[in-house]
Formats: C-alpha cells, sequence, structure tokens
C-alpha cells in the first residue's frame, strides 16, 4: 500500500510540476509572439519610412538635375551677352570720340556677363557634389532598404515559428491539466 501511494504521490508531484512547467512555457511563449509581432509591425514601418525616404532622395537628384540644365542656360546666355558687349565694343571703337560712353557700357556688359557665366559655373559645381552625394545617399538608402526588407522576413518567419511553438505548447498544457 506505501509502495501504491508513494507511486501515486510522485506520479502527482510530477504532474504538478509538468502542470506548472507548460504553463510557463505557454505564458513565455505568448509573451514572445506579442513581442515579435510588435517588433513585426514596427519593421514594416521601417520599411515603408525608408521606402518614402528613398522616393524623396530620388527626388532631390532630379531637381538638382533641373538646376543644372537651368544653369546651362544660364551660362549659354552669358556668353551670348559677352559676344553682345563685344560687338558694342567693336562699333564704339568705330564710332570714335562719340561712341565713348558706349564702350564703357559695352566693357561693363561684358564683365557682367562673364561675372554671371563664373557665377553659374560654382553654383554648377555645388549642384554636382548635391548630386555625388545624393547618388551616395541613394546607394545607402537602397542598402539599408534591403536590409530592413530581410529583417521584416526574418521577423515574420520567427513570429509564426513562434506562433507554432505556442500552440504545441497550448497542446501540452492542456495535456497536462486534463483539459
Amino acid at each position: 500500500m506505501y509502495i501504491v501511494a508513494n507511486s501515486l504521490s510522485q506520479a502527482g508531484y510530477e504532474k504538478l510540476k509538468l502542470s506548472t512547467m507548460s504553463q510557463t512555457l505557454t505564458n513565455n511563449f505568448s509573451q514572445i509572439s506579442s513581442t515579435m509581432e510588435e517588433l513585426s509591425d514596427s519593421s514594416v514601418t521601417v520599411t515603408n519610412n525608408q521606402h518614402n525616404l528613398s522616393d524623396e532622395i530620388t527626388n532631390v537628384k532630379k531637381i538638382s538635375t533641373d538646376i543644372n540644365a537651368i544653369l546651362d542656360s544660364i551660362k549659354s546666355i552669358a556668353d551670348e551677352t559677352k559676344m553682345l558687349g563685344l560687338n558694342a565694343a567693336i562699333e564704339a571703337a568705330r564710332s570714335g570720340y562719340a561712341g565713348r560712353g558706349f564702350g564703357v557700357v559695352a566693357t561693363e556688359i561684358r564683365a557682367l556677363s562673364q561675372s554671371s557665366k563664373e557665377t553659374a559655373v560654382e553654383i554648377l559645381a555645388l549642384t554636382t557634389k548635391i548630386q555625388e552625394s545624393v547618388d551616395k545617399t541613394i546607394e545607402t538608402s537602397h542598402a539599408t532598404l534591403e536590409t530592413t526588407e530581410q529583417q521584416s522576413s526574418a521577423i515574420q518567419e520567427v513570429t509564426s515559428n513562434l506562433m507554432e511553438v505556442t500552440t504545441l505548447s497550448d497542446a501540452l498544457n492542456a495535456m497536462a491539466n486534463n483539459k
């Protein structure tokens, strides 16, 4: 009788231990699963934000290219203005004394056109640097986007596996508690 009682007591104790352990497993896996779902949601948000950032960077590059096209037009206008100033200076010189005042104006027009062209070249150099920086930023953005997409995929896979383990843990808990 003692041996039977001891065996029943031992079996009851083991069942209680199994029930406690399975309940702890179920609770822990539920907590982990919940946390992974939050991580999955936030990684999707990060991925979407990275897509938006990439689009905006591409937009900045397009604007910079448009600025360069306008600067090319300004340089062309400055070159033409310089030629007009040169032609005006020649005509002023042919007019002699009467064209002296016009010669001064022609010289100023050429100086102004040269200054405009130099400014346009400086702006072009700056926008080229901006474009190079934007290119590097786009490259980094694409790499970051790829990484966040991989992380998002990995988190979703882990979440799926955790849900499966949680289901198994719930089944074990039900078996341990004779449910």
